[in-house]
């Protein structure tokens, strides 16, 4: 995945419209700049207007929303737009059904998963036949996430074996062969061992994933998203943590990065090292509880994945990468 895609991921997560957040990104903007430069610099310096520069720096000053609510909400949504079930995009976005300038309210209740489409949509004004009401966003959300409980009640329950439906076995076929195709590409089982010195160091192929799971999207579109949905849900969480983690290494701070480049060691891995100059005592023990958290609910993420594939698509090798 390249970073301006990653970029443009988190723009649009903190709720900037789609299309300007491609652009932006394709000019070489993140999250930090944005930030850090006034409404004039960002018109000067990357071809923006005044009216886009203002709206990209009214939507990241926005508060965070609670980890375990964003967690929550995902999961319960399958990490699938709540209006078109995932079928115009697989890119979420957590909206606020009633703004957010209105009541700075990010409780769960005021929260609605949608896809970039949906969500500009959403935004429009004028009549009902051009946006989408909030009577309605309530409503969708209630039934969608209804349909989710009993899609995953009746997929934990499903046996598949050589007595079931053709088109059930065709599609875990489908996964199976995705799921190897991953495999050989990324160093799945080594991924732990690349942050295990965080928050002071990690090996820079941690950041190389990124690249052969987009690859994946890209190259799979029949093969992905997987056709089991408690495999998908597992799989979003494991790469919703690993995106996260991504951000906080590749970026930095108000323009400062929080990691030096990489370093070839004694043992040939190239590890970049903690940057502590330019931030005080307590924004780098802030910068390191943030990396350090962040990489606890990767593992488990990453960990809850691995034993989801071995008790339940035990054909495929997790060890199977063969680098270039």
């Amino acid at each position: 995945m390249k970073r301006v895609e990653l970029n443009e991921q988190s723009l649009v997560r903190y709720g900037v419209n789609s299309e300007l957040a491609s652009r932006a990104a394709g000019n070489g903007l993140a999250i930090g700049k944005i930030k850090a430069l006034s409404v004039a610099e960002l018109t000067s310096l990357y071809m923006i207007s005044a009216e886009e520069a203002a709206e990209l720096k009214r939507c990241v000053v926005r508060a965070p929303i609670d980890k375990e609510i964003a967690n929550q909400l995902l999961s319960a949504s399958n990490f699938s737009c709540n209006l078109c079930k995932g079928n115009k995009g697989h890119t979420f976005i957590i909206h606020h059904i009633t703004p957010y300038e209105q009541t700075q309210d990010n409780s769960y209740d005021n929260l609605i998963v949608l896809c970039p489409s949906d969500h500009d949509i959403a935004h429009r004004p004028g009549a009902l036949t051009l946006g989408i009401t909030k009577p309605q966003l309530i409503a969708e959300k209630a039934k969608w996430e209804d349909s989710v409980r009993i899609i995953n009640i009746n997929a934990a329950t499903r046996a598949v074996d050589v007595a079931a439906p053709v088109s059930i076995r065709l599609n875990r076929d489908e996964d199976v062969l995705t799921l190897k195709y991953l495999m050989y590409f990324i160093p799945f089982t080594s991924l732990l061992s690349h942050i295990y010195n965080l928050p002071s160091a990690f090996n820079i192929d941690f950041l190389d994933v990124a690249t052969h799971m987009e690859t994946l999207m890209l190259d799979r579109p029949h093969g992905y998203p997987f056709t089991d949905p408690l495999l998908q849900a597992t799989y979003n969480d494991y790469l919703g943590k690993y995106v996260v983690l991504f951000h906080l290494l590749d970026k930095g701070t108000n323009g400062i990065p929080h990691f030096l480049s990489a370093d070839d060691d004694l043992s040939g891995k190239f590890m970049a090292r903690r940057n502590y100059r330019g931030f005080s005592f307590e924004e780098n023990n802030q910068i390191n509880q943030a990396i350090e958290s962040a990489k606890v609910q990767f593992a488990d993420a990453y960990l809850n994945l691995i034993s989801f594939l071995r008790n339940n698509y035990p054909e495929v090798a997790l060890g199977s990468y063969k680098p270039a």
